[in-house]
């Protein structure tokens, strides 16, 4: 028989045993927590074109600025329809000034009155359409801005997809270019090469290493306006999947939608606004009127003992605008002007949207082109080029210059297909940008 005191005791060390266990194996998993979140602070978010804009859409300001634009006029349009407010008048009338005796003459009263006033016929008409119109010009520009900001995201990502696409290009480069420096510093050691491959080696290293810290800081730059368009703080980096832009609209249908681009139809609600301006000074050439209803208040009482009647009062006024009827043309002909302006402004606006279409889609032409010849031609080429350079050198029948000059070549034809791809597809961003039935 096992006595209590050696059960508990046996008990207690078993406890402790597995007490032990589980405190390792908590610390063990807190560890690979902290690890786990050391990765990802590491690792920034991978973010694709389309999350890029739809951020950028979301905490744009300007964008915002301009909603209350509209809602600020909509309010405006509404409010210009309403009659000005009327206005009370109070006093005391006919007062004597050696008693100053509200009852003792009979023309002495108390008098309140109302006067409303009714602005010149069509005046409140064309107000109103003049911030209905303003509405519809800042609704347009906050379209036009949604059309920019997608734009400028698009371009900074494709900018900060080519230069991270470089730093991996030149990366793989440097240390392919390494191991064969150190295969040639070693034949070298071994009395089987000339110091020029060694010193042609490390100088096209430093090269490599040269032009990795370029692309770097280019890519840190992007990284950082790419993250101003998004409106977040944080570390980023660009997905790996560039877009699938590869067929365009053609060049007739975005010429036909430039009459529905927002940018147009800003510029056609600017010159209803300035239409709707000089309405509105036309009916300055038409009189305002103003009513007028007063009641007076009498004390007193009259010679017959009688009390004295109150007075009731109804009048009428209008302004005379012929009096000065040449300030008033020459608001006029100053309203034409500006309308007149408009229509100009818009003419310049599609003289300059024609143009960036034509330059657009030239660029695309010649940049598809470009991209069939690296695709098709130039990167086999190189590739071939270079292992050929390497075969020779092998064979002792080349030099190790031509090695690694075959293998830089190779590397910027890469990148130059690269290059190509991405400008390639921040044009397709800009014909979409330009035509007015995309949103």
């Amino acid at each position: 028989m096992v006595s209590e005191t050696a059960l508990f005791r046996r008990m207690g060390t078993i406890l402790v045993r597995y007490a032990g266990r589980v405190i390792r194996a908590f610390a063990t998993l807190l560890s690979i927590a902290i690890g786990c979140l050391a990765v990802a602070e590491r690792n920034p978010q991978h973010v694709s074109i389309d999350d890029a804009v739809e951020y950028a859409l979301t905490n744009e300001p300007a964008i915002l600025s301009l909603g209350r634009q509209v809602y600020a006029q909509a309010n405006l349009q509404e409010a210009a329809k309403r009659l000005p407010d009327p206005t009370v008048r109070t006093g005391i009338l006919n007062v004597p000034i050696d008693s100053f005796a509200l009852n003792s003459e009979p023309m002495t009263q108390t008098l309140i009155g109302v006067r409303q006033t009714i602005p010149a016929i069509g005046s409140r008409l064309a107000s109103s359409m003049k911030h209905g119109h303003l509405s519809e010009a800042f609704d347009h520009q906050r379209s036009l801005q949604k059309k920019t900001t997608t734009l400028a995201t698009r371009v900074a990502w494709l900018e900060a997809h080519y230069q991270r696409r470089a730093v991996d290009l030149t990366t793989q480069a440097l240390q392919l270019l390494e191991s064969f420096a150190n295969v040639v510093r070693a034949r070298y050691a071994a009395g089987d090469e000339l110091q020029l491959a060694v010193l042609a080696a490390e100088l096209e290293l430093n090269r490599l290493q040269s032009r990795l810290i370029d692309t770097k800081r280019h890519e840190d730059q992007t990284l950082y306006e790419l993250r101003r368009l998004i409106g977040v703080t944080n570390e980023l980096a660009v997905g790996f999947e560039l877009p699938n832009w590869d067929v365009a609209p053609s060049r007739e249908h975005v010429s036909q939608a430039l009459e529905v681009h927002p940018r147009i139809q800003a510029a056609n609600a600017l010159i209803a606004a300035e239409s709707a301006m000089t309405q509105l000074q036309e009916t300055a050439l038409r009189p305002e009127w103003h009513f007028d209803l007063s009641y007076g208040i009498r004390e007193g009482i009259n010679l017959d003992g009688s009390s004295r009647s109150d007075f009731a009062s109804a009048t009428i006024s209008f302004s005379l605008p012929f009096v000065e009827k040449r300030k008033h043309n020459l608001r006029l002909l100053a309203a034409h002007a500006n309308e007149d302006s408009a229509r100009y402004s818009k003419s310049i606006v599609l003289r300059d949207m024609f143009s960036e279409i034509d330059v657009a889609y030239s660029e695309w032409t010649r940049l598809t082109e470009r991209l069939s010849l690296l695709d098709d031609t130039i990167i086999a080429q190189t590739h071939n080029h270079a292992q050929a350079a390497l075969k020779a050198y092998q064979n002792k029948e080349g030099s190790f210059t031509d090695v690694l000059l075959s293998y830089v070549n190779e590397v910027d034809s890469k990148l130059e297909q690269h290059r190509v791809k991405v400008d390639r597809l921040k044009v397709w961003a800009t014909i979409d940008s330009l035509n007015g039935s995309s949103e």
